[in-house]
Parts: structure tokens; sequence; C-alpha cells
């Protein structure tokens, strides 16, 4: 009998992925095997910039559960509420912004057997368009292993929508410049690290600080001396009320690198 029930669970499973064509949107009841699994890393906070838009910022996880290779044709970010799509990134896209492993520089638009990625997503929303609670996303691809099309409803998330807090400037003066900001730079935007293990990312919207001087410089002399900088040496304020708890003053100076 126990013979028995293994076969009919195998062949359910088989069955599963069997098709031509898979679609991810079973109800709660109805559990499916599925080919992919996919979560958001962090609920999205909604921030308005400069531009007056509404910025969600942040990252979806997408693995591989089958031994074969999967493509990834198409990711629609979706109104979880009432399913109007909010953007939608292509094959180039993905292949822009899906990293293997997470890390800075695999980018793929594709996964291997077993294997997964990070898809750094930027969404934003037009000036006075309500800004959703929460969203879901459709993932369309290809399978090696079921030698067929797939399409998943997944990686549903709520949307933190609050006013931020109002930080006063860093630096005094005129002439500074805001470099590698929100929301489609690399440098920041993708620091993605494992820590205590979890993903974590505290760059979602940092910003690099530069000085030019009465001729438009950044700096004069040697581009790998520090000092040659007009910022060096500026004073940094905080940028709101708080305590020093801890400091330290005993690193060298970085050897600058190349500018973007």
């Amino acid at each position: 009998m126990c013979a028995l029930k293994a076969l009919i669970w195998l062949v359910s499973v088989v069955t599963a992925f069997a098709g031509s064509s898979w679609a991810g949107a079973a109800e709660p009841s109805s559990p499916q095997l599925t080919p992919l699994v996919a979560n958001v890393l962090a609920p999205p906070r909604a921030v308005l910039g400069t531009d007056q838009r509404t910025h969600l910022v942040y990252e979806i996880r997408v693995a591989n559960a089958t031994n074969g290779r999967i493509r990834l044709d198409r990711i629609a970010v979706v109104d979880g509420q009432v399913g109007t799509t909010l953007a939608t990134l292509g094959t180039a896209s993905i292949g822009e912004r899906f990293s293997l492993g997470g890390r800075r520089g695999s980018e793929s638009s594709e996964l291997g057997p077993f294997q997964y990625g990070v898809v750094f997503v930027h969404v934003a929303v037009e000036h006075n368009a309500l800004v959703p609670t929460t969203l879901a996303h459709v993932i369309e691809g290809s399978s090696d292993q079921m030698s067929a099309n797939l399409s998943m409803r997944m990686a549903e998330t709520s949307v933190i929508v609050r006013d931020a807090p109002a930080l006063g400037p860093p630096l005094r003066g005129h002439g500074y410049v805001t470099a590698d900001g929100c929301c489609d730079s690399i440098r920041h935007v993708r620091a993605l690290l494992p820590l205590n293990g979890i993903f974590y990312l505290s760059q979602r919207f940092a910003i690099d600080w530069e000085q030019i001087d009465d001729e438009g410089r950044l700096f004069r002399g040697d581009p790998k001396n520090p000092h040659s900088y007009h910022i060096y040496g500026r004073p940094v304020l905080a940028v709101a009320d708080a305590v020093v708890v801890a400091s330290r003053n005993d690193l060298s100076d970085q050897v600058p690198g190349k500018l973007p």
C-alpha cells in the first residue's frame, strides 16, 4: 500500500510539470509544485523625489527549483489590489537588473539549475497618482526541464507609505554635487550584503557628495591623491539631532577610484 501511495504521488508531481505552459495562480487551498520561488527581500518604502514622483526601490530574490535552465523573459510589477501594471521589465532590462547570487557584476536573464538571483527593482509612480498599498509580480519565461513556457504571479509585498524624516544638509558652503543617488545607479543601490544570515541593503538611497571650485573643478593635481580634491578636509555635519556613541580616526585615506 505504501508503495502504491508513493507511485500515485510521483505521477501527480510529473503531471504538474508536464503541461505546455504553467500558470502559478493557485489558491492557497490548492498547493502546486512550482519551478520558481520568489520573495521580496524587504517591503519598499514610498519615497517622494525632487522630480515629484514617488519612488519604490526594492529587491526580489528569484530561485530556480528545477535541475534545468530557466530563462526570464518578462517581469511585470502590478498593483496587488487592482491588478494594473505599474512597470515592466523585458529581457534586456532583466539582463541589466538581475544579478546571480545577488552579486553586482553577475547580471543575467537566465538561471541555471538550483540557482538564485536578485532583481533590483525601481518603480516610479507619477505625480498625483495613487501609490499602491501592495505589489505583486508576474514572472514569465521558459523552462528547459519542463519544455514549456511559464507565467507566475508571485512575490507579493506590502508598501510602506509614511512621511520620510527630514534631514539637514551634511555639509556647509556651496558648489556641492550629488552623485550615484537614487534610483538606477549601480554602486549604492546594488550593494547587497549578507549579514547575520539575511541580505541587507543600507544604501538604497545613498548619495556621494563632491564639491566643485570656482572654476568648476572637482580636483587640482593628482586625481589619486585625496588632498587634490576641493572637498577634502571639509567638516561633515550631523543631519539630525543625536548622541555620538563611538568614533574612530585610525584609518588611512582611501585612494580615489575611477570617476563615473
